[in-house]
């Protein structure tokens, strides 16, 4: 049993974990609703926020946030089918600079980068995507917001993903 907390050499500042837990991940949902119920009615947790929008005509998508401590989301699941059941899961730096350093190192070593720097609407994180060797992805990010019980409003609703950036690397799919 090891007593003292995780330390990374390559990111000096640590990792926001303790009573916010490892960071999150977003899975597919295949019943958007049962989904729901699972994590809501049978583990407790509670909704924070929605992403509601048409991603194509015809096409709809919904993501649903929920939290289980102050950290915005522990869990999020999307009604789309994806190749990989998990989307991604992410890790929180302490300070900012990290996520730059982290970008830099990916880059350097040639990781190949889904979804380059931006920010969430929802829960304000400054991050990146870059893909595991398995096919989903991780998020490395950053000032992440913190939910207040007593003055959040759960019924926000989104029509976006990112405020900005977020966007696929120059080149990729080309």
């Amino acid at each position: 049993m090891v007593d003292a907390p995780f330390h990374s050499e390559r990111v000096a500042s640590g990792f926001v974990t303790g009573d916010e837990g490892l960071g999150h991940a977003v899975i597919s949902a295949a019943d958007i609703e049962a989904t729901d119920r699972f994590y809501r009615g049978s583990l407790g947790m509670r909704l924070t926020d929605r992403v509601e929008n048409e991603i194509a005509p015809g096409t709809r998508l919904e993501i649903r946030f929920l939290h289980a401590n102050a950290r915005h989301h522990s869990i999020a699941f999307a009604s789309l089918p994806m190749p990989k059941r998990i989307h991604h899961f992410m890790v929180q730096a302490n300070e900012m600079n990290e996520v730059g350093h982290a970008y830099d190192r990916a880059l350097d070593a040639g990781v190949p980068i889904a979804s380059t720097l931006g920010q969430h609407p929802n829960d304000q994180m400054f991050s990146f995507y870059a893909l595991t060797p398995s096919g989903f992805q991780v998020e490395f990010g950053w000032g992440g917001v913190r939910v207040d019980e007593a003055t959040w409003d759960a019924q926000a609703v989104y029509d976006h993903v990112s405020s900005w950036g977020h966007r696929p690397p120059a080149g990729a799919g080309s």
